[in-house]
């Protein structure tokens, strides 16, 4: 039970386009973490196999979408947002004592365009970086959120390449 999970894609469809054409008969649910709301509406008449899950980022001006989402699927508890409201280029210690309050198991977040995977407390954070504007020196990359039939998690971050696409990081 896979998830795809993109973020700023700020307008840019091209990457995004391809990663959603690559997994189209794998994964169900596909959530955008925000920095073009308005990118999912554009895409998903393209891409009807999928049930995406958006929430609206700072750049996301007058958009109705709720800035954050708690919800649970495949019985695993989810907290997502942007980010730019838990200061989250600076560290996420306020996102961390947030999705403990909520009870969530993973916790997904952008906002930085730079990509994060990592545990604590029991808690998998993912940021998987953006789709159209990379910083840090990193590349286009996304997240895939592997829910296993045992409940465990497994979470990878795939950078985008010529070549196709390279696992940068695991969980």
């Amino acid at each position: 039970m896979k998830i795809l999970v993109l973020s700023d894609s700020h307008g840019s469809f091209t990457y995004m386009r391809n990663v959603l054409s690559k997994y189209e008969n794998e994964i169900k649910y596909v959530i955008h973490l925000g920095d073009y709301a308005k990118d999912v509406s554009e895409i998903v008449p393209f891409f009807q196999n999928y049930e995406f899950i958006n929430i609206s980022g700072n750049c996301d001006f007058g958009s109705a979408l709720p800035s954050e989402k708690t919800f649970s699927l495949y019985g695993i508890n989810f907290f997502i947002t942007h980010g730019h409201r838990y200061n989250v280029k600076s560290n996420i210690i306020r996102l961390a004592y947030l999705a403990e309050e909520k009870n969530a198991k993973v916790c997904l977040f952008g906002h930085t365009h730079i990509p994060l995977l990592m545990c604590n407390n029991n808690i998998l954070y993912m940021n998987p970086g953006s789709i159209s504007q990379p910083r840090g020196g990193t590349s286009y990359t996304y997240g895939i959120i592997d829910i296993l039939e045992s409940g465990n998690i497994t979470a990878r971050i795939f950078e985008i390449t010529k070549t196709g696409n390279n696992v940068i990081m695991n969980f």
